[in-house]
């Protein structure tokens, strides 16, 4: 009864053995799953702001040329200024506010475009930025994938040699127990067998002994009979 629980207790150890195998790899199955549905969000991420960044790279550069132009056209309206204002006299009132209006007119487009410069670089710089760490990531996730992968590959491929293993490991235990329990049953039919016969006329001769015994002193010859 012992032996059979033993057993039982054994498989059940196995199967639970099994099962914890198979749940570990199911679940790094899982992970590997997960760690390229990652690899292809951020690759997808990582391809559309390499376009965007490319896009601003080159709206800051038109903005960059714009800044430029406008300093030039600032200069040349202010030198322009400067000569209205040093000739007053020759100048009508008119002409004189028209300079004024064209130094101030370029100084706001001018502050407008620089406004919109440092914002564009900004954007650039944060998207470089951003686009840096998911390039990092991207190549994170797929060393983490390959590895996973040549792991699960392993341990898949191990499989069906771990369970034979186990499955050799219960015969041969169960073989043991069958042949402890096949000597418990000989010894068993050995002892009745010894109860049943040896001893029991074991039992008779030492009786038999003990009357031959009593009658050698009173009636030899009937002892001397016994004896033989």
């Amino acid at each position: 009864m012992a032996l059979s629980n033993d057993i039982d207790m054994d498989k059940q150890g196995e199967k639970m053995l099994r099962d914890a195998f198979q749940n570990t790899v199911e679940a790094m199955e899982n992970s590997k799953g997960q760690i390229y549905e990652i690899y292809e969000n951020t690759k997808s991420d990582v391809e559309a702001s390499t376009v965007m960044l490319k896009e601003l790279k080159e709206e800051t550069r038109k903005l960059q040329d714009e800044v430029d132009m406008l300093v030039h056209c600032e200069q040349q309206e202010k030198q322009r200024l400067v000569q209205v204002s040093s000739n007053f006299a020759n100048y009508s009132e008119d002409k004189i506010r028209e300079s004024y209006e064209a130094v101030k007119d370029v100084q706001v487009r001018l502050a407008l475009a620089k406004e919109k410069e440092f914002q564009s670089r900004r954007q650039r710089d944060r998207l470089e930025l951003r686009l840096r760490g998911m390039e990092e990531t991207l190549m994170m996730a797929e060393r983490l994938a390959t590895k996973l992968g040549t792991v699960v590959g392993y341990l898949t491929s191990q499989i069906s040699n771990v369970v034979a293993q186990m499955d050799v490991a219960s015969k041969n235990k169960f073989l043991g127990v069958q042949i402890i329990k096949a000597q418990e049953d000989e010894r068993l039919r050995v002892s009745r067998e010894i109860h049943d016969g040896p001893a029991q006329e074991m039992a008779t001769l030492v009786y038999q002994a003990s009357i031959c015994e009593r009658l050698v002193d009173t009636h030899p010859e009937e002892a001397k009979k016994g004896l033989q």
